[in-house]
């Protein structure tokens, strides 16, 4: 069951393409997921992954889908930039 002390935000930026943010108090556990989906982790603590390549980025997306189960974080969107 996720576990929502684990979260991460994702939103969309023309630059940057798919950013995800993670918050909560096991924080750490939504992080790992998104390494392991292959995101990119910035200086500022956020996670990116292009979207460029239609298909990279719907695996990416299934991926996030997969590990953040695993790990126990739950995502939501944001239409914040």
């Amino acid at each position: 069951m996720p576990n929502p002390n684990a979260e991460i935000a994702l939103t969309t930026s023309s630059h940057l393409g798919l950013v995800a943010i993670t918050h909560g108090e096991k924080y750490q556990q939504a992080n790992r997921a998104l390494e392991e989906a292959g995101f990119a982790r910035l200086p500022n603590g956020a996670s990116t992954a292009p979207l460029a390549d239609p298909q990279a980025a719907r695996r990416t997306a299934r991926a996030l889908v997969h590990y953040a189960h695993a790990h126990g974080a739950t995502i939501t969107t944001s239409t914040r930039p």
